[in-house]
């Protein structure tokens, strides 16, 4: 009976150990998410200090989309274009001092977007599969005035995006 008992908690732990942990990272060989990029948003020393006086956060919202091809034109929105989806960030910004291009500022956040559920149907209509993101910062007040990107996913996967902002 006690064998039985330890052979049976043996088993146990043998299949416990054989299953994957929620906790585990996946193979580095695995490949990334196709949509995903990393932008670096930085604020100059008033725009830092004007979110510093109020409890806001700033957005970094995406939009995904595709040109159509010559078959596809129909399902174009009114900007000619066919739109794959949106997502949305809300970077914590640090006082963590970036320099760009000999230019300090005193605030930054590293934030990543992807584009995770893009529908298929929509992607077999893009021209070449090549999508397009374009970025926008939205302040609660739009009281600061940032840079945007936009430009091919692949352009922001191969290069460092970065997005400044200033008070008006």
């Amino acid at each position: 009976m006690k064998t039985r008992r330890v052979c049976g908690i043996l088993a146990v732990l043998a299949l416990a150990a054989c299953q994957k942990s929620p906790t585990q990272t996946p193979s580095p060989s695995a490949p990334p998410p196709p949509y995903r990029f990393t932008a670096r948003l930085v604020l100059t020393e008033k725009a830092a200090a004007r979110l510093k006086a109020r409890p806001e956060t700033l957005t970094v919202n995406a939009r995904y989309y595709g040109l159509p091809t010559a078959a596809t034109q129909a399902q174009a929105d009114r900007n000619g274009v066919i739109a794959l989806g949106v997502a949305h960030a809300s970077p914590v910004v640090a006082p963590a001092p970036v320099t760009l291009n000999g230019v300090t500022y005193p605030a930054s956040a590293q934030l990543a977007l992807d584009l995770a559920d893009a529908p298929a149907d929509a992607l077999s209509g893009v021209a070449g599969g090549k999508v397009l993101a374009q970025l926008k910062v939205a302040a609660p007040r739009d009281d600061l005035d940032c840079t945007g990107f936009q430009d091919y996913v692949a352009t922001a996967q191969s290069r460092q995006i970065t997005l400044v902002c200033d008070v008006k």
